[in-house]
């Protein structure tokens, strides 16, 4: 889910900025106003968009895919055979 997180939380930190610079807590200084926001807004925010596109989209297509290793003869390549001189070092 790390991944949604990635790309979701762009687009909720500029909606939070373009609606909601007018309800931001008064009276604090702005570092402790953007933490606030941040903390009881943004981030729960994000994650709820995150788990929706998740489930939504990315599972699906992950899903689809094939294994990366076949169990067949192409998955036991055998390894290349070392020289003499270097056995035992």
């Amino acid at each position: 889910m790390s991944f949604s997180v990635y790309l979701t939380h762009f687009m909720v930190l500029t909606v939070i900025g373009e609606y909601g610079s007018d309800h931001l807590p008064g009276g604090l200084p702005p570092v402790w106003s953007a933490f606030l926001v941040t903390l009881l807004v943004a981030l729960p925010l994000t994650v709820a968009v995150s788990f929706v596109t998740y489930h939504a989209i990315e599972l699906p297509f992950l899903r689809l895919r094939r294994p990366y290793l076949g169990t067949g003869a192409a998955a036991e390549t055998p390894r290349p055979r070392q020289r003499e001189s270097y056995r035992g070092r």
